[in-house]
């Protein structure tokens, strides 16, 4: 729920006790689908800042 929420995933890793940031991120984003998604459309508005369209 913490990484739904916009916990940064180092302080899951702190929080949880574990070694490696990837047991946390391996493990609790496959149950949240809805991370994924929400990742995907914050590179989108990154990518869309960053990159000219053709008639601007």
């Amino acid at each position: 729920m913490a990484l739904a929420a916009g916990v940064d995933r180092r302080v899951m890793q702190d929080m949880s006790g574990h070694a490696s940031i990837g047991a946390d991120t391996d493990t609790y984003t496959l149950v949240l689908p809805e991370a994924a998604h929400e990742a995907a459309e914050a590179a989108t508005r990154l990518v869309s800042r960053l990159v000219p369209t053709p008639f601007s």
